[in-house]
């Protein structure tokens, strides 16, 4: 890998946050380790030395206080269009991006990193951008293995159990293809090939496997004391 090449991209990294959680109020600024996982998102991205501009795209402005507090040094103010629960995180993306070029602040590539994983490193951020370089894809998502696959899902369907696939579909359980689902670590897109789309995934986007200790993603109270949880395991008092 030519390290020249790390170096001179331009890369920027958007925390999106939107204040109106309904599943878990207020998440975005609840605390974990005494810091707002907002804050622990844009003090991670600070750290890594990977974005040359740190992101917080909010329509509240706690969080975006509080992002700039910890190190987001370019703040997105959504508008009421953008702010809604069903708003795609691609549509963000794509404002944040055509607002900074009319600005004539051009990037790369940019990453997602929302606050719902606060177990995300460092390191992780930086050797996705490696396998960004060396593998010439035009993403890397983070990846976490389904530890119960979802082929086996059931559904209840007018108060009776259902198998939501169909029993033909399904294969034996010995060659079921392995599963996996995105764990919110980190999202890195080139931004020419994402703009050409409007679409975060495609045929040249490749895996970055995220370690099952660390990965997480905030959804529900109890998804923080599981975060809270696993990081006690490796960093024991």
């Amino acid at each position: 890998m030519d390290g020249s090449m790390l170096r001179s991209m331009n890369i920027l990294a958007i925390i999106p946050a939107r204040g109106g959680s309904k599943r878990f109020p207020g998440k975005n600024v609840v605390h974990f380790n005494g810091v707002p996982l907002v804050g622990l998102t844009a003090e991670i991205a600070s750290k890594s030395g990977v974005f040359q501009s740190v992101c917080v795209s909010s329509d509240s402005e706690e969080i975006l206080t509080v992002a700039q507090q910890y190190g987001a040094n370019y703040v997105h103010h959504r508008s009421d269009m953008l702010a809604g629960d069903t708003v795609q995180l691609s549509d963000v993306c794509i404002n944040i991006l055509n607002d900074a070029a009319s600005q004539g602040q051009t990037f790369d590539a940019f990453a997602i990193l929302t606050p719902m994983n606060p177990l995300r490193s460092v390191e992780d951020i930086q050797s996705a951008k490696e396998l960004l370089v060396e593998t010439g894809a035009d993403g890397v998502i983070s990846l976490a293995r389904h530890t119960h696959s979802p082929q086996r899902a059931l559904a209840i369907r007018h108060n009776r159990i259902e198998q939501y696939f169909p029993s033909e579909e399904l294969e034996t359980y010995k060659t079921e293809e392995p599963l996996y689902y995105h764990d919110a670590a980190i999202v890195l897109m080139r931004t020419a090939p994402f703009l050409d789309t409007g679409k975060l995934y495609g045929s040249n986007v490749v895996p970055y496997f995220t370690p099952s200790s660390r990965s997480v993603n905030i959804d529900y109270p109890i998804d923080l004391e599981w975060a809270k949880f696993l990081f006690s395991q490796t960093h024991p008092q």
